[in-house]
Protein backbone atom coordinates (compact mmCIF):
# COMPACT_ATOMS: atom_id res chain seq x y z
CA UNK A 1 0.00 0.00 0.00
CA UNK A 2 1.27 3.66 -0.89
CA UNK A 3 1.31 6.13 1.54
CA UNK A 4 -0.31 9.67 0.89
CA UNK A 5 2.73 11.86 0.22
CA UNK A 6 1.46 14.55 2.66
CA UNK A 7 0.83 11.94 5.31
CA UNK A 8 3.51 12.65 8.27
CA UNK A 9 4.96 9.44 9.01
CA UNK A 10 4.70 9.17 12.54
CA UNK A 11 1.96 7.39 15.00
CA UNK A 12 -0.73 9.44 16.02
CA UNK A 13 -1.16 10.88 20.22
CA UNK A 14 -3.47 11.73 22.31
CA UNK A 15 -6.72 13.01 20.83
CA UNK A 16 -5.57 12.55 17.06
CA UNK A 17 -5.37 8.91 17.96
CA UNK A 18 -8.48 9.03 19.78
CA UNK A 19 -10.44 10.86 16.68
CA UNK A 20 -9.09 8.37 14.43
CA UNK A 21 -10.55 5.72 16.10
CA UNK A 22 -13.70 7.18 16.34
CA UNK A 23 -14.08 7.71 13.30
CA UNK A 24 -13.45 4.32 11.94
CA UNK A 25 -15.39 2.62 14.81
CA UNK A 26 -18.47 4.82 13.65
CA UNK A 27 -18.15 3.47 9.85
CA UNK A 28 -18.25 -0.18 11.64
CA UNK A 29 -21.11 0.72 13.38
CA UNK A 30 -22.80 2.04 10.44
CA UNK A 31 -22.22 -1.05 8.42
CA UNK A 32 -25.97 -3.42 7.78
CA UNK A 33 -23.08 -6.25 8.23
CA UNK A 34 -21.83 -5.49 11.64
CA UNK A 35 -18.83 -4.69 12.98
CA UNK A 36 -16.63 -7.99 12.18
CA UNK A 37 -17.55 -8.27 8.61
CA UNK A 38 -16.70 -4.41 7.98
CA UNK A 39 -13.20 -4.99 9.84
CA UNK A 40 -12.65 -8.08 7.99
CA UNK A 41 -13.12 -6.65 4.56
CA UNK A 42 -11.73 -3.19 5.39
CA UNK A 43 -8.33 -4.75 6.66
CA UNK A 44 -8.73 -7.35 3.27
CA UNK A 45 -9.06 -4.35 0.98
CA UNK A 46 -5.89 -2.44 2.50
CA UNK A 47 -3.46 -5.78 2.87
CA UNK A 48 -3.93 -5.00 6.67
CA UNK A 49 -4.06 -7.92 8.93
CA UNK A 50 -7.05 -8.08 10.95
CA UNK A 51 -5.64 -8.88 14.16
CA UNK A 52 -3.09 -6.07 14.19
CA UNK A 53 -6.55 -4.02 13.45
CA UNK A 54 -7.41 -5.23 16.63
CA UNK A 55 -4.86 -4.12 18.35
CA UNK A 56 -4.60 -0.54 17.20
CA UNK A 57 -8.51 -0.10 18.26
CA UNK A 58 -7.47 -1.07 21.57
CA UNK A 59 -6.02 1.78 23.35
CA UNK A 60 -3.97 -0.58 25.82
CA UNK A 61 -2.54 -2.76 23.36
CA UNK A 62 -1.96 -0.24 20.30
CA UNK A 63 1.91 0.66 21.94
CA UNK A 64 2.83 -3.03 21.58
CA UNK A 65 2.43 -2.47 17.99
CA UNK A 66 5.56 -1.73 15.91
CA UNK A 67 5.79 1.50 14.55
CA UNK A 68 5.73 0.27 10.72
CA UNK A 69 2.09 -1.51 11.54
CA UNK A 70 0.96 1.85 13.21
CA UNK A 71 1.67 4.15 10.21
CA UNK A 72 0.46 1.49 7.80
CA UNK A 73 -2.93 1.91 9.40
CA UNK A 74 -3.27 5.60 9.72
CA UNK A 75 -1.96 6.16 6.33
CA UNK A 76 -5.08 4.23 5.66
CA UNK A 77 -7.27 5.98 7.31
CA UNK A 78 -5.59 9.51 6.11
CA UNK A 79 -7.07 8.66 2.77
CA UNK A 80 -10.34 7.44 4.16
CA UNK A 81 -11.83 10.20 5.78
CA UNK A 82 -13.27 14.10 5.09
CA UNK A 83 -15.24 14.85 7.70
CA UNK A 84 -15.10 15.30 11.47
CA UNK A 85 -17.54 14.31 13.25
CA UNK A 86 -19.45 16.71 15.74
CA UNK A 87 -20.99 15.72 19.33
CA UNK A 88 -23.47 17.55 21.37
CA UNK A 89 -21.87 19.36 24.13
CA UNK A 90 -24.60 19.12 27.07
CA UNK A 91 -23.76 22.84 28.76
CA UNK A 92 -25.38 21.63 32.14
CA UNK A 93 -22.78 19.16 32.95
CA UNK A 94 -19.98 20.31 30.80
CA UNK A 95 -20.38 23.93 32.85
CA UNK A 96 -16.61 25.07 31.76
CA UNK A 97 -16.45 22.97 28.59
CA UNK A 98 -15.78 26.78 26.55
CA UNK A 99 -12.63 27.56 28.82
CA UNK A 100 -11.42 24.13 28.69
CA UNK A 101 -10.92 24.47 24.68
CA UNK A 102 -10.01 28.30 24.47
CA UNK A 103 -7.06 27.29 26.85
CA UNK A 104 -6.26 24.46 26.15
CA UNK A 105 -6.17 23.85 22.48
CA UNK A 106 -4.01 25.52 19.41
CA UNK A 107 -6.71 26.90 17.38
CA UNK A 108 -10.80 26.17 16.07
CA UNK A 109 -13.03 26.34 13.41
CA UNK A 110 -16.61 28.09 13.99
CA UNK A 111 -19.14 26.52 12.43
CA UNK A 112 -23.26 26.82 12.04
CA UNK A 113 -25.98 25.02 10.80
CA UNK A 114 -29.57 26.04 11.07
CA UNK A 115 -32.63 23.82 10.91
CA UNK A 116 -34.90 25.28 8.42
CA UNK A 117 -38.35 23.67 9.70
CA UNK A 118 -37.88 26.33 13.44
CA UNK A 119 -41.44 27.79 14.05
CA UNK A 120 -39.21 30.63 15.24
CA UNK A 121 -36.41 30.88 11.85
CA UNK A 122 -35.55 34.34 11.70
CA UNK A 123 -35.14 34.62 15.49
CA UNK A 124 -32.98 31.92 15.69
CA UNK A 125 -30.75 32.71 12.24
CA UNK A 126 -30.38 36.07 14.68
CA UNK A 127 -29.36 34.68 17.82
CA UNK A 128 -26.88 32.12 15.98
CA UNK A 129 -25.42 34.87 14.60
CA UNK A 130 -25.26 37.17 17.47
CA UNK A 131 -23.44 33.42 19.11
CA UNK A 132 -20.94 32.62 16.07
CA UNK A 133 -19.69 36.62 16.11
CA UNK A 134 -19.05 36.62 20.28
CA UNK A 135 -17.34 33.01 19.45
CA UNK A 136 -14.74 34.77 16.82
CA UNK A 137 -14.56 37.95 18.84
CA UNK A 138 -13.21 35.62 21.48
CA UNK A 139 -11.06 33.76 19.73
CA UNK A 140 -9.87 36.61 18.09
CA UNK A 141 -9.24 38.41 21.58
CA UNK A 142 -7.25 35.08 23.02
CA UNK A 143 -4.86 35.48 20.13
CA UNK A 144 -3.95 38.81 20.15
CA UNK A 145 -3.36 38.44 24.16
CA UNK A 146 -0.17 36.29 23.15
CA UNK A 147 1.00 39.68 20.99
CA UNK A 148 -0.01 42.05 23.14
CA UNK A 149 1.48 40.64 26.56
CA UNK A 150 4.06 43.70 28.03
CA UNK A 151 4.70 41.94 31.51
CA UNK A 152 5.35 38.63 32.69
CA UNK A 153 3.35 38.61 35.91
CA UNK A 154 1.27 36.20 37.04
CA UNK A 155 -1.70 38.57 38.11
CA UNK A 156 -2.07 39.57 34.68
CA UNK A 157 -1.79 35.97 33.31
CA UNK A 158 -4.70 35.34 36.15
CA UNK A 159 -6.46 38.87 34.64
CA UNK A 160 -6.18 37.20 30.98
CA UNK A 161 -8.33 33.97 32.10
CA UNK A 162 -10.30 35.78 34.01
CA UNK A 163 -11.63 37.57 31.33
CA UNK A 164 -11.77 34.62 28.92
CA UNK A 165 -13.72 32.62 31.41
CA UNK A 166 -16.55 35.53 32.07
CA UNK A 167 -16.96 35.72 27.87
CA UNK A 168 -17.35 31.48 27.97
CA UNK A 169 -19.67 31.81 30.93
CA UNK A 170 -21.56 34.93 28.75
CA UNK A 171 -21.33 32.62 25.82
CA UNK A 172 -22.95 29.48 27.45
CA UNK A 173 -25.73 31.12 28.88
CA UNK A 174 -26.83 32.85 25.77
CA UNK A 175 -26.92 29.41 24.41
CA UNK A 176 -29.15 27.83 27.16
CA UNK A 177 -31.30 30.72 27.26
CA UNK A 178 -31.74 30.93 23.09
CA UNK A 179 -32.39 27.29 23.71
CA UNK A 180 -29.28 26.60 21.12
CA UNK A 181 -26.71 24.21 20.77
CA UNK A 182 -23.24 23.62 20.68
CA UNK A 183 -21.22 20.86 18.93
CA UNK A 184 -17.91 19.77 19.17
CA UNK A 185 -15.33 17.83 16.61
CA UNK A 186 -11.75 17.47 17.20
CA UNK A 187 -9.82 17.19 13.91
CA UNK A 188 -7.29 14.69 13.32
CA UNK A 189 -3.89 15.07 12.62
CA UNK A 190 -3.55 13.14 9.09
CA UNK A 191 -6.21 15.33 8.32
CA UNK A 192 -3.90 18.41 7.77
CA UNK A 193 -2.09 18.37 4.36
CA UNK A 194 -0.69 20.80 1.85
CA UNK A 195 -0.64 23.95 3.05
CA UNK A 196 -1.76 22.92 6.60
CA UNK A 197 0.78 20.93 7.42
CA UNK A 198 2.21 23.51 9.98
CA UNK A 199 -0.97 22.39 12.00
CA UNK A 200 0.07 18.98 12.38
CA UNK A 201 0.48 18.10 15.83
CA UNK A 202 -1.77 21.20 16.56
CA UNK A 203 -5.00 20.56 18.76
CA UNK A 204 -7.84 22.06 16.58
CA UNK A 205 -11.28 21.72 17.50
CA UNK A 206 -14.79 22.68 15.38
CA UNK A 207 -17.25 24.40 17.11
CA UNK A 208 -20.64 24.40 15.75
CA UNK A 209 -23.39 26.66 16.68
CA UNK A 210 -27.33 25.52 15.86
CA UNK A 211 -30.61 25.34 16.56
CA UNK A 212 -31.23 21.52 15.94
CA UNK A 213 -32.43 20.43 19.43
CA UNK A 214 -33.41 16.71 20.53
CA UNK A 215 -36.45 15.53 19.66
CA UNK A 216 -37.28 13.76 22.56
CA UNK A 217 -36.65 15.27 26.29
CA UNK A 218 -33.42 13.92 27.91
CA UNK A 219 -31.91 12.02 24.80
CA UNK A 220 -29.01 14.11 22.97
CA UNK A 221 -29.56 15.63 19.11
CA UNK A 222 -28.13 13.59 16.91
CA UNK A 223 -24.21 13.80 15.18
CA UNK A 224 -23.64 15.94 13.08
CA UNK A 225 -20.94 15.29 10.38
CA UNK A 226 -18.97 18.21 8.41
CA UNK A 227 -16.12 18.26 6.23
CA UNK A 228 -13.78 20.82 7.85
CA UNK A 229 -13.10 24.15 6.06
CA UNK A 230 -8.99 25.06 7.33
CA UNK A 231 -9.52 28.46 5.86
CA UNK A 232 -11.56 29.47 8.98
CA UNK A 233 -9.05 28.24 11.24
CA UNK A 234 -8.00 30.58 14.03
CA UNK A 235 -5.28 29.85 15.89
CA UNK A 236 -5.01 30.20 19.80
CA UNK A 237 -1.21 29.30 20.23
CA UNK A 238 -1.38 32.23 23.55
CA UNK A 239 -1.42 29.65 26.11
CA UNK A 240 1.14 27.46 25.37
CA UNK A 241 3.24 28.56 27.51
CA UNK A 242 1.31 29.33 30.69
CA UNK A 243 0.23 26.13 33.14
CA UNK A 244 -2.40 28.22 34.28
CA UNK A 245 -5.47 26.94 31.32
CA UNK A 246 -3.71 23.71 31.71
Amino acid sequence: MTKSKNFDPKPLQGEHYDEAKKNLVRLAEDNPNGKTDFYIEWCKLRQIDIKTLKKWLDTEQKDKLRQKQRIRIEAALNQEFTNVQLVYINLKKENNILFKLFTQFNGLIIEAIINNESKNLTKDINEIKTITKNLENLAYNCKEEKTDRDSQKTSNDVDRFLKIAENCEMIQNECENQNLSLYLGIIPAFFFKDNYNHLRGKKIFILMVSNLNSQREGVAPKDQNIKPNFSKIIELDYHDDNPIGQ
